[in-house]
């Protein structure tokens, strides 16, 4: 973690599933309907990951929001899906057919439950001890895939597959007994390197915003803090500091 005038820079944790897949894995993509509101679906925690949007109500806005993550995250750019297909080679033929392998629904809900666990683990082990810097993790969840990956597209003849290497999967769980939303990359393996220069690439955007905002900064963490300091449960404390 990298040091700036003061604050630090945003960390990244990086949740990855493997999947060694001898057959292609497919995303069946199409144009998100609100792409701009995606950058609500990256998973943060730490200090601050929120911010007041009006003294006087004490509204606030998500990290994300604040720094117009929307201008620049890939979370907000290009084809998404929320649908996805595995094949299985035919007995004694090479054609392939589709196919629901369950090793893949596995790692996509695993890779989630990973991020939740990542994201609670964070704020769980928060301790106050004197005057708090910016600590902010950004947790990014991927799916890693070492076979074949083909983005599918409906034509008005059909479908057209092409081989891809970084996809977003964009999935639904239910947590606490709340809908929500995780946007996965879904990437082969030699696209990592790259990804992670993407994703660096974004954080140091978040950075040089964030020191430019110094002051608001400051005052939205000693907000937090001082409500939050006074609390003894974890999860009390985690309802302080969270949006």
């Amino acid at each position: 973690m990298g040091h700036l005038n003061g604050y630090d820079f945003p960390f990244t944790a990086f949740l990855i599933e493997c999947v060694n897949n001898p057959e292609p894995l497919a995303l069946i993509t199409k144009e998100p309907l609100v792409p701009f509101l995606h950058h609500e679906d990256l998973k943060v925690s730490g200090l601050p990951v929120k911010f007041p949007l009006e003294a006087a109500t004490q509204r606030w806005i998500r990290l994300t929001e604040y720094l117009d993550a929307e201008k620049y995250h890939h979370y907000c750019r290009g084809r998404v899906s929320t649908q996805y297909c595995s094949f299985q080679k035919k007995k004694q033929a090479q054609d392939w057919m589709a196919w629901h392998d369950e090793a893949h629904f596995d790692a996509f809900r695993k890779v989630c439950a990973a991020v939740d666990h990542s994201v609670a683990d964070h704020f769980r082990r928060w301790t106050f001890d004197g005057p708090e810097p910016l600590k902010v993790q950004l947790h990014y969840p991927l799916l890693v895939v070492q076979g074949d990956l083909f983005e599918a597209r409906a034509t008005t003849g059909g479908l057209s597959l092409r081989r891809r290497s970084h996809l977003a999967l964009r999935r639904s769980e239910l947590v606490a007994g709340e809908e929500t939303q995780y946007q996965i990359d879904v990437i082969q393996e030699r696209y990592l390197p790259r990804l992670i220069r993407l994703v660096e690439g974004e954080s140091e955007k978040m950075a040089n915003l964030l020191r430019r905002r110094h002051r608001e900064v400051r005052k939205a963490i000693n907000t937090i803090v001082r409500h939050a300091r006074r609390l003894k449960s974890p999860e009390r404390i985690r309802a302080a500091m969270d949006l």
